[in-house]
């Protein structure tokens, strides 16, 4: 009986076509090749380096911390993006203090689907006091760009070219 079960657990897995990321994921879950978040799409000097894979089944995004330019644990920082055809960023993620090597979830926001958002920004919750002195906290979209580039995902392209 045990060997019976065994078998079948090993055919499933050997069958299971879907692509799998790091980490705990579903083994039926949709999981996107992870694109690469390191520059900013201004001339300012990216202060991070991220990857982005996106669960479409789960609806969210796993992003992988591959380098940082301070301490997350004394800066935390936050995820933003910005809808394909939307003028604003929304907050998916805040506070975060997930250091170089790890990973965390950024859900999409409820009513968005999260192969939708086509502008992906990391950014600290502080901004440039005007008198240049130290730092004031900002709202999300204000604050000083870790990374902010347009990540276009090759799914969407082999999902139009099916239809």
């Amino acid at each position: 009986m045990m060997g019976v079960l065994l078998a079948l657990l090993m055919l499933a897995s050997a069958c299971s076509q879907s692509r799998q990321g790091i980490g705990n994921r579903g083994s039926t879950d949709e999981i996107w090749e992870p694109l690469s978040l390191c520059v900013n799409k201004a001339p300012d000097v990216a202060l991070g380096c991220f990857e982005v894979q996106l669960n479409i089944t789960q609806n969210l995004a796993y992003v992988y911390v591959g380098k940082l330019g301070f301490d997350a644990g004394k800066y935390p920082y936050r995820v933003l993006a910005r809808p394909t055809g939307d003028a604003s960023f929304h907050l998916l993620r805040d506070g975060i203090t997930t250091s170089v090597g790890g990973e965390f979830e950024a859900p999409a926001k409820s009513g968005h689907y999260i192969e939708d958002y086509e502008e992906w920004m990391v950014e600290a919750p502080v901004a440039r006091s005007p008198s240049g002195a130290g730092f004031i906290p900002a709202g999300a979209g204000a604050g000083i760009k870790v990374v902010d580039a347009i990540l276009n995902w090759p799914e969407l392209d082999q999902n139009s070219n099916d239809n």
